[in-house]
């Protein structure tokens, strides 16, 4: 079966998911320099996906840092062609807008006895700026000529690794949204705003003060604690003009262009009949677009395959997530719930009968063989086998060496759970083969009833997979395995 994956129609797949720390990082920044900073988040996705597959932005108090020590130690620099942006001169503009980044720090709070130390770091360590006006000719590596010319500038950013979690802390948010926002926007304060109302809004409202908003976009000047001193557009005529309504008609015109999930609405909070200053605050509501209602689809379709891969990883953990992944994001969205449902259901029945020695193979085998003959199916041509008949390829020469795990077999009986003792008393002990326990049961029905049992996702079946992960040395390709009964 030809598995190349077809060019999928999600609007997310020109969308990225940057943390909110990180968007702070914007303010006061032209929409180039933000561009160009959207493209640090668009490389560190490597670092951010599998944040997300492996559960960890599902912890509410501290999610996991996005890198592990090892990833802070060999951050790659960061390469961004300037051809990407249109650019083959006026190279004042891209030195201006790198000046800029460069410029971005975080500040460190350190508490001290009757005071505090305040420590700015910046956030990139260097930048290398490289370009030409008319082009040159060199001879490269390879002892040949090659030209570069204007087009072919670049500039390279290296992340500060010291900082490296507090400029990217998931646990403060993430934002989903286009990675080409900055270069689509007309305001300046347009991605932050966006950023403000969707990090804030619950139920599509929110109530914000005009203080905390300017503060967010840079529309102050701070002295070196970082303190506030003076406010931009002190009068809130100006601010209303040059940046809410602004950004307003901006995110409204992208919307009717498709390019955007959501524009707002706002009214002004006053008590006691103020009507002059700043309002005590300003709600803001939601305003979905064309798109919005398949980019909540999508989002939804994201989580289910990500939950599937999930799965079948903690299932078998010999099983490579991007083969399992690149084979999910074949099927297509209008398939997927019958794929998943196989899935769940089918295969670990199929693994139990028929014991295959290569699991992670098996399961990939199992998948491959129900989108090739559900699309065949469907096309109305002839297939091998019934659409939902089982799949029992040939079983491995290789036999399960009895009485081998006996002595895990026994202490799996004795520290299981309550609800499993009964079933695993039912049970005949045969062996084992790998890291795999085989037991047999006296009918086919009483199998079939464990095995129903057994995946039904409980918390004592997490705890059996735990204990049994813990008893074979954290060796978690293993499962506990039944022959096909008579």
């Amino acid at each position: 079966m030809n598995m190349e994956k077809e060019k999928s129609l999600s609007i997310l797949n020109d969308w990225i998911n940057t943390p909110f720390s990180y968007l702070e990082q914007f303010a006061g920044k032209t929409n180039l320099a933000q561009d160009i900073m959207m493209k640090v988040s668009e490389s560190i996705q490597e670092y951010i996906a599998p944040f997300f597959d492996e559960g960890r932005h599902k912890d509410k108090v501290k999610p996991n840092p996005l890198f592990s020590a090892e990833d802070r130690r060999t951050l790659k620099p960061i390469v961004i062609r300037l051809a990407d942006y249109g650019i083959s001169g006026h190279y004042d503009r891209v030195e201006a807008a790198v000046k800029a980044i460069l410029e971005s720090h975080i500040k460190i709070e350190t508490p001290l006895p009757g005071g505090k130390r305040v420590r700015w770091y910046n956030i990139f360590k260097n930048s290398l700026t490289d370009y030409t006006d008319k082009g040159y000719t060199f001879i490269n590596k390879d002892g040949e000529k090659e030209t570069v010319s204007r087009s072919k500038g670049y500039v390279v950013f290296e992340i500060n690794e010291d900082v490296a979690d507090l400029v990217f802390d998931m646990s403060k948010g993430y934002i989903n949204h286009p990675v080409k926002m900055a270069r689509i926007s007309s305001a300046t304060h347009t991605t932050q705003l966006y950023a403000l109302l969707k990090h804030h809004c619950i139920n599509g409202k929110c109530k914000l003060t005009v203080n905390e908003i300017k503060k967010y976009l840079g529309l102050c000047a701070v002295d070196e604690n970082g303190d506030v001193t003076s406010w931009m557009f002190p009068y809130f005529y100006h601010f209303r003009k040059n940046v809410l309504d602004k950004v307003q008609a901006d995110l409204t015109r992208m919307g009717e262009l498709g390019q955007i999930d959501y524009t707002y609405t706002y009214k002004e909070i006053r008590q006691g009949g103020k009507t002059k200053g700043d309002p005590d605050s300003i709600e803001f509501t939601l305003v979905p677009t064309i798109i919005t209602e398949q980019v909540e689809n999508d989002r939804a379709m994201q989580s289910k395959r990500r939950k599937l891969i999930n799965t079948l990883c903690k299932r078998c953990g010999d099983l490579n997530r991007k083969e399992v992944k690149d084979v999910t994001d074949y099927v297509k969205e209008v398939d997927f719930l019958i794929f998943a449902d196989y899935c769940y259901k089918e295969i670990p029945m199929l693994i139990e009968k028929n014991y295959p020695e290569d699991v992670a193979g098996y399961i990939l085998y199992l998948m491959r063989t129900w989108i090739e003959n559900y699309e065949a199916r469907k096309n109305k041509q002839p297939i091998t086998q019934s659409l939902f008949d089982t799949i029992e390829p040939e079983r491995p020469k290789e036999t399960v060496i009895e009485g081998k795990y006996a002595v895990e077999w026994e202490r799996l009986c004795n520290e299981c759970p309550e609800s499993y003792k009964e079933w695993l008393r039912k049970a005949t002990f045969i062996g084992g083969r790998g890291m795999n326990i085989y037991i047999e049961f006296k009918d086919k029905v009483t199998q079939g009833r464990f095995s129903e049992f057994h995946h039904n996702g409980s918390k004592d079946s997490k705890k059996f997979h735990k204990l049994y992960k813990q008893i074979m040395n954290n060796k978690s390709s293993g499962c506990l395995l039944t022959f096909g009964s008579k």
